[in-house]
């Protein structure tokens, strides 16, 4: 089974992929949003990126990383829409290509790896988790920690 993990930042949506238990590298490591004047067309344009890359990537499924609870998820609306808006869009474009997409809690994640549950969530999975190319730190290693998780089920 292929699991697409993604974590998604105001910035970027991170991508690792899972194949029997290992994280391989398949299409692209992370995904920027389109930059336009015009906002409508930047939002078709980001959808067409995250459906090129489920496209190259064709997941069985795709875990989506849901943010932490901790002073982080205190923030304004207008921190919290970027993001928002990449989950939403990635969502579409799985949902037009039939593929099933669990948001899945970062307790859930922990759980399910049987990894502690007390302390920085980063610092709990990498231990379980192999690092694997670029942008690891960033957020790829939640993301595949996520579809280490997702494909465990």
């Amino acid at each position: 089974m292929r699991v697409l993990g993604v974590q998604c930042t105001a910035k970027f949506a991170f991508l690792s992929v899972v194949e029997d238990a290992l994280v391989v590298e398949r299409g692209p490591a992370r995904l920027a949003p389109a930059q336009s004047t015009d906002e409508d067309r930047a939002l078709w344009e980001t959808l067409g990126t995250f459906g090129d890359a489920l496209d190259e990537i064709n997941p069985d499924r795709v875990c989506l990383l849901r943010p932490g609870t901790g002073e982080n998820a205190k923030q304004t609306h207008g921190a919290w829409a970027p993001r928002v808006e990449l989950e939403t869009l990635l969502r579409m474009a799985a949902a037009k290509r039939d593929l099933p997409v669990e948001q899945i809690a970062r307790a859930t994640v922990l759980a399910r790896l049987n990894l502690p549950k007390k302390g920085k969530f980063e610092e709990l999975v990498r231990p379980a988790v192999p690092e694997r190319g670029s942008y690891w730190a960033a957020g790829r290693l939640a993301a595949a920690a996520a579809a280490l998780a997702g494909e465990g089920r």
